[in-house]
Formats: structure tokens, sequence, C-alpha cells
């Protein structure tokens, strides 16, 4: 872990650097390899996670460490990474620094991905009742700094609960099956388009890998994930 400090920010970043890091998810290793891929492709997880994943990597800018058993800590035992994630669901005005951070991640795998072959950024879609559009504002925001065109491919069908709400990874991956689609514009017009998906936290991968489903059954090609927290299991 290094710390970064980035000009519109008063306090340093911890950012992942030379963890050990799954190479597909970006769950934190241990020796036991990747517990965030351990848990969905076990047996008997797989009637509901489908035990395959539609995304070619995930990539975070650092590790976000709210849980539901330290949601009442005090915000200074809080990193900062976490106190800027926090901040952000809350309010559009601290979404240059999170936009800043998937920049960093993207200009650092820019080569290695042949990230200059990405056709657009998207969004994982906001609940329709929400009136703050966080995901999206995020999307526009990376998509100004890095110069690659936002695209709004994905439609949210039906009203779910907030996956933070929920406790089970079956609940979280039942919750946002067959809730999302291709706008009309672009069914089966992707044609193997290299795509960035933004998000805030990465936590059970179940709504981000319900999102890359979609776009490859569509045409999409390579499918990257580039967000600003990994939350653990």
């Amino acid at each position: 872990m290094k710390n970064i400090r980035l000009s519109s920010l008063t306090a340093d970043i911890p950012v992942f650097s030379d963890e050990k890091l799954c190479p597909r998810c970006s769950h934190p290793e241990d020796d036991g390899g990747c517990f965030g891929c351990n848990v969905f492709n076990k047996e008997e997880n797989k009637n509901f996670t489908g035990g395959e994943y539609y995304f070619d990597r995930i990539i975070c800018a650092g590790e976000y460490h709210l849980s539901k058993k330290d949601k009442h800590a005090a915000k200074t035992n809080r990193d900062n990474l976490t106190k800027l994630i926090l901040a952000f669901k809350k309010n559009e005005k601290y979404v240059a620094p999170c936009a800043e951070l998937i920049k960093l991640k993207i200009d650092e795998f820019r080569a290695s991905l042949g990230l200059e072959k990405t056709a657009f950024i998207c969004a994982v879609p906001d609940l329709q009742t929400e009136k703050y559009k966080k995901g999206e504002i995020l999307a526009k925001k990376v998509s100004e700094i890095t110069g690659i065109p936002f695209v709004q491919v994905l439609v949210k069908t039906k009203e779910t609960a907030k996956q933070h709400d929920l406790h089970s990874i079956k609940e979280k991956f039942d919750n946002v099956r067959g809730v999302f689609e291709i706008s009309e514009d672009h069914k089966n017009k992707l044609n193997k388009q290299s795509i960035i998906i933004t998000d805030d936290v990465v936590t059970s991968i179940a709504t981000l890998n319900a999102c890359a489903k979609v776009l490859k059954e569509n045409g999409a090609g390579k499918i990257f994930i580039f967000a600003i927290g990994r939350s653990r299991y």
C-alpha cells in the first residue's frame, strides 16, 4: 500500500500498489488464494452465482473498509479512501477526486490491457427512485478527464433493494438477476467493442457481473471494471 496526494484533496489516500491482489476480481488474496473467487465458484453457490465471470478484469484504487460490523465506528478510525467514498455517496462535490483515482488506475493499465481501444465508458444504472445519480455522475467525470466517451448503454428495468441492505451473497445475486438490459439503440450492436464500467465500490460483484453479462450477450468484447474501492466479502 502506498499513499498518494491528489491536488484536489487535503489528505493522503491509500492506494493499492504491490499488494497480493486477485488478478481477476481485485480481492486481496491470502495463502488460500482469492477468497472472493472461492466464494463465487463454490459448488453450492453456483446455482445463484452462475459460476461464470462475464467481465475480464476488475481494478480498484484501494480498499474500502466499511462493513456492517464497523458501521457505527468513529469516523476517525476510517482511512481516507473510505471517508472519501462515504462523502461521495452523499455529495456530488466529491466526484472529482474519486474520478481522479480511477483515472490513475486507467492510466496505469492503459498499455497492458490495451485500454486505448476502449470504445466507451458506461455506469452501473442507478436506482430510478434516487435523485442523486452518483453512478452516472462518476462515469461522466471519468470520461471527461480520460477522453474516453461516455455512452450509457445499460438500463435498469425494475427497482430493487439496495445491495448494501442485503446480508447474504445469495440475496445480492438474486436481487439483480434479470434487472438490466441494453438500451434499444444499442441492442446487438456492440460489435466486440471493449467497454469500461465504473463504480464506487466493489463487494460481492453481483451487480457488476449482471451488467457485464448483458453487455456480453449483446456483442461486447472485453469488459473492464474500474472502481474507487474494493470491499472484502
